[in-house]
């Protein structure tokens, strides 16, 4: 789909060689007779058995319907202790500078005036808890799905707030303690953050609920069967941009290029071998004749992977007596007998509650925004036929198209196809690549048996795009689609959780600066061991960024220099490379020596053995390694190295991840990285050659 330079809004892709090709099919031929291995009646026992994880409702429920508010408020009091009980442990590890209530929780942002959307109602957003700088890594949860098992996703609203000290302060105002200066100190002691952003939110997992943390790994044990993932829009309601038409009515084009649509959503995913089912501009989730919709939709896409579209009539029909007063779609104790389109994606009255099921992977599906006080979102059920895969990570994130950049970098997970599912276990993936290394090929085998790809550290790496030009003041155009701002700057079709009516904005980054994230914390510890492997799961969800990933070592004057740590690739974007494993390294021309680091583009997966050479304190960063961004040639979006520094005359200041122990430095640190030294005994793990193994 054509884009103009600049204005778009959806992650570039990976392009991938013949090569890979050509892997994917060996794969697949030979999981093909392993998924024979898997007798009917395993089949059987698999799909009678009981769900190991029952994802049927959000955890919570910010948004409460009508009918929920009162049984909601007349529980209150008894949830009041439990939820004290669950304050995030991640509180003792915010800096003192930040504002924080009694429970140790950052304040809220500044509060926000008028009513929010079209449809005239408060929308009250989650308050998430974001941990600076946390001497541990928060862990994402993971969830299993086995054969016939589903999770219940729901994309909803959450504030965000952190902040940095600055590193230009003054050390008279950085150290000022006084009541009646701190107020006035306070913008050249901190560089803060407060934004609103979509966050995904999965059932069963026991993350905080204020954390970013909400959307797991998900870990399929579903392969050779099916599985399935219902996403629920929670976002408040928000007509598309063609209205009064709906898209491709009335003159109006069915897409439109550039950000809009910012609280409409699906759901897309990657590294899956799976039929994305109809990819039709005519398959999408919107009634005709709700009373009907079942068995019309139903007979209209009979034979074809295709969505068919159900309204939900009891759900519909429970609009309430008030609401239905307000809306000329409510009928009497039923659905609405007839729904034109242009209701449904424009009018803010109409009732939202339906389930659209949808086979296979379609981008072209729309998920309308919540109702409020009417009813939750719209529904759509993913089922995913999941054929033979060869172990790797994939991703789960929202592709609406228009909405895609301020969606998915706070709203993406993990999803990983697990090596326990062979069989015979590694022996089914790899072989010795032959030569002398029978040795070296049974150590690496021993390394990757101890830590699976399905239990491996996972590092999802996010970003919120907000940079400002200091010369205009104003957002950087690779920041347009993460701030919501619209087609064209026009109010009526910015975001709703961003902006007020008039077109005010409801957010705050005087520092102008962009904010990277890994698991839901801002430079979070990566703990290791000197000379041991440990395997990481890299997830890039920034769409407008490349990484260059390397370990550094901070210098007194806050120059940087590589530390004797280096990447043995694995894979790449859910595919092990064809030979195993291979030592990370570049010399771009002119270099005095090697340097092992990790390019990766957006969306890109990494799965890589670290190992670090001596104890010591060090740092994940990005934008210190070999390669650096062509400013001159670098005019589109998806070209830019995160972490680093654009010429003077540009005049856009670095990441807020750029600073560290109160410097500025010339790379974005996105975590720390301690390197303890081996228990007294224990054994070390010599370095691997490359190519000990390769896939069969």
């Amino acid at each position: 789909m054509a884009t103009t330079p600049r204005r778009c809004s959806t992650p570039v892709g990976v392009h991938r060689r013949a090569a890979t090709g050509l892997l994917v099919a060996v794969l697949l031929l030979a999981s093909s007779s392993i998924c024979a291995l898997i007798t009917p009646a395993a089949a059987s026992a698999a799909s009678a058995a009981p769900s190991r994880r029952l994802l049927v409702q959000p955890h919570h429920k910010p948004h409460a319907t009508t009918s929920e508010a009162a049984s909601a408020s007349a529980s209150a009091s008894a949830d009041a202790s439990s939820s004290t009980a669950s304050a995030s442990s991640d509180a003792a590890d915010l800096l003192q500078f930040e504002p924080r209530d009694e429970a140790g929780h950052m304040l809220m942002p500044r509060p926000r005036a008028g009513a929010s959307g079209a449809s005239g109602a408060s929308f009250p957003p989650v308050h998430v808890h974001v941990p600076v700088r946390p001497d541990y890594l928060p862990q994402l949860p993971r969830v299993r799905l086995g054969h016939g098992e589903g999770a219940s996703i729901v994309i909803e609203a959450v504030d965000l707030k952190f902040a940095v000290r600055n590193p230009h302060a003054s050390a008279a105002a950085a150290s000022s303690s006084s009541s009646s200066s701190s107020s006035s100190s306070s913008s050249n002691e901190v560089l803060s953050l407060s934004f609103t952003a979509p966050r995904y939110a999965v059932a069963g997992t026991n993350a905080p609920a204020d954390s970013l943390r909400t959307a797991p790994a998900i870990i399929l044990d579903a392969v050779c069967g099916n599985f399935s993932l219902k996403l629920t829009n929670n976002l408040p309601f928000q007509g598309v941009s063609t209205c009064p038409n709906a898209p491709g009515d009335g003159g109006s084009l069915f897409f439109t290029n550039g950000p809009h649509d910012f609280e409409w959503t699906n759901l897309h995913t990657h590294g899956l071998k799976v039929d994305p089912g109809a990819v039709l501009f005519d398959n999408t989730c919107e009634p005709a004749q709700p009373g009907a919709a079942d068995t019309q939709q139903h007979k209209k896409n009979k034979g074809g992977h295709k969505a068919a579209a159900a309204v939900d009539a009891e759900a519909a029909g429970a609009i309430g007596a008030e609401a239905a007063a307000n809306t000329p779609l409510g009928g009497k104790g039923g659905a609405p007998t007839e729904v034109a389109r242009a209701d449904y994606y424009c009018n803010p009255k109409m009732s939202t509650d339906q389930i659209c099921e949808v086979m296979g992977d379609n981008v072209f599906v729309n998920d309308k925004p919540h109702r409020m006080a009417v009813a939750p979102g719209a529904s759509l059920r993913y089922t995913y036929p999941l054929g033979p895969s060869p172990p790797g990570v994939g991703w789960y994130h929202p592709h609406q198209h228009g909405s895609v950049g301020t969606q998915t970098p706070t709203s993406s997970g993990p999803l990983i196809i697990p090596e326990g599912w062979l069989p015979n276990g590694l022996t089914d993936l790899y072989e010795p690549a032959g030569g002398c290394q029978i040795a070296d090929f049974h150590t690496l085998m021993q390394v990757i048996k101890s830590q699976p790809i399905e239990s491996a550290t996972i590092l999802r790496i996010d970003a919120v795009w907000f940079r400002l030009n200091g010369g205009r003041g104003e957002p950087e155009e690779d920041s347009f689609p993460m701030l919501g701002t619209g087609l064209d700057g026009r109010p009526d079709t910015a975001s709703p959780l961003l902006y007020e009516a008039d077109g005010s904005p409801r957010f705050d980054n005087a520092a102008g600066r962009d904010w990277a994230m890994v698991n839901g914390a801002f430079q979070p510890t990566i703990s290791l061991t000197e000379k041991t492997y440990t395997r990481w799961e890299i997830l890039n969800t920034m769409t407008m960024k490349w990484l260059d990933l390397t370990i550094q070592e901070v210098n007194e004057d806050g120059s940087l220099t590589h530390a004797e740590c280096d990447f043995w690739l694995l894979g790449r974007d859910a595919l092990p490379l064809p030979k195993i494993p291979r030592r990370l390294q570049s010399k771009p021309r002119g270099a005095e020596a090697a340097v092992s680091d990790i390019i990766m583009s957006p969306g890109t997966r990494i799965d890589v053995l670290v190992k670090c050479a001596k104890p010591g304190s060090y740092v994940l960063a990005s934008g210190a390694g070999p390669f650096h961004t062509n400013y001159t040639t670098c005019q589109a979006t998806h070209c830019e190295i995160y972490g680093d520094v654009a010429p003077a005359a540009a005049q856009v200041p670095r990441s807020a991840n750029n600073i560290f122990e109160h410097r500025e430095l010339s790379a974005a640190v996105l975590a720390v990285v301690e390197v303890s030294p081996r228990e007294v005994g224990s054994p070390l793990q010599p370095d691997l050659p490359d190519y000990v193994a390769r896939t069969k």
